[in-house]
């Protein structure tokens, strides 16, 4: 026999809260070494409690994740940054791979791409089964 649904809401009683808190800390952190066990992930869980109490739990250390995560938070900026030379390197890069053309107006990308467009001659009958073409 399963487990009823409960309503996902605020727990009026203090006690209740706290025992529902604890049991629930508990079970994510279980979750989450066994993703790190399992899935060989770096993983970096942490929870602040009502009363401000800190709980945390690292695969590794969690400095490391905490650097890490850094790292790959920039990285994403550079790349959504359309301003960006490395988002004009990487978008030129793979989007040729897709078959899709790329129109930038930016001079960074003139200057890297101009000698490689002007000696590129694609087989556009290649695309003539696509739909969007």
């Amino acid at each position: 026999m399963g487990r009823g649904k409960i309503v996902i809401r605020r727990i009026d009683n203090s006690t209740s809260r706290q025992v529902t808190f604890s049991k629930r800390r508990n079970g994510i952190f279980k979750k989450a070494k066994e993703l790190g066990i399992l899935c060989d992930a770096e993983v970096g869980l942490v929870i602040f409690s009502s009363t401000g109490r800190l709980y945390e739990y690292a695969s590794s250390s969690m400095k490391s994740v905490i650097d890490r995560y850094g790292r790959a938070k920039e990285e994403q900026q550079l790349v959504a940054n359309p301003n960006s030379e490395l988002k004009v390197r990487w978008s030129g890069e793979v989007g040729v791979h897709r078959g899709g053309w790329l129109h930038h107006n930016s001079p960074i990308h003139d200057e890297l791409y101009s000698p490689f467009f002007s000696s590129f001659s694609p087989d556009l009958s290649k695309f003539s089964h696509c739909p969007n073409h």
